[in-house]
């Protein structure tokens, strides 16, 4: 939470005080496939995912639901992926049975944000935030931007790509806001696994409702 910000800011001021919010909770959560941060400080303390790598014995599940009335969001996942305990996202799946360790995994994060004039939460600053955070981790990186249509919010679409020691890694995130709060679903894996993945990251997306219109 950013503190010290006025009752009514301008514009500007709370876009970036938007941007600066969601970029301080992605560098919370890390996008960090296979530990690629392991050398970089994460300031806040909280531990980098192992779950991006870890295999998994469970039987492949029939899928699951994930309903959050305080955040107003209800999302269903496909079979094939299982929900793994975070202090970190709101929901975080991972492949069923992921025999080689590949990594990848399916979350949803909602960022806290800083104190602001209802309905002025600008959507270009989410998304600065969010890629700014993600050059800041990785570097040299691959931007793709689209403007989805997504009921009840505004959207951007984001995929951003990246290499380091010899893989070429992706992460897709579809950025909303919706009654004053910012949502990230996202997919991260190897981009050789892109396709695999598409089917459920697509179907999480098309299963998303508001459950506070």
């Amino acid at each position: 939470m950013i503190v010290g910000m006025k009752s009514t800011p301008s514009l500007l001021a709370l876009a970036c005080a938007v941007g600066i919010a969601v970029a301080a909770c992605h560098a919370k959560r890390p996008v960090d496939p296979a530990g690629l941060r392991a050398s970089i400080p994460v300031t806040t303390g909280a531990p980098l995912h192992s779950t991006m790598a870890a295999a998994t014995s469970e039987p492949a599940p029939s899928g699951g639901k994930y309903s959050n009335e305080k955040l107003g969001i209800a999302l269903e996942w496909p079979t094939g992926w299982v929900k793994k305990d975070s202090n970190d996202y709101e929901l975080l799946l991972v492949p069923s049975g992921n025999a080689d360790g590949a990594p990848a995994e399916l979350t949803l994060d909602v960022p806290d944000l800083p104190g602001h004039v209802l309905g002025m939460i600008p959507i270009g600053m989410v998304k600065n935030g969010y890629v700014d955070d993600l050059k800041k981790a990785h570097g040299q990186i691959q931007i793709k931007e689209e403007t989805p249509s997504i009921d009840g919010a505004k959207a951007r679409k984001i995929r951003v790509t990246w290499k380091q020691d010899g893989k070429e890694y992706v992460d897709s995130a579809l950025l909303l806001v919706h009654r004053d709060r910012v949502y990230i679903l996202r997919v991260t894996s190897l981009v050789e696994d892109e396709p695999k993945l598409k089917a459920a990251y697509d179907a999480l997306v098309k299963s998303l409702k508001w459950t506070k219109k």
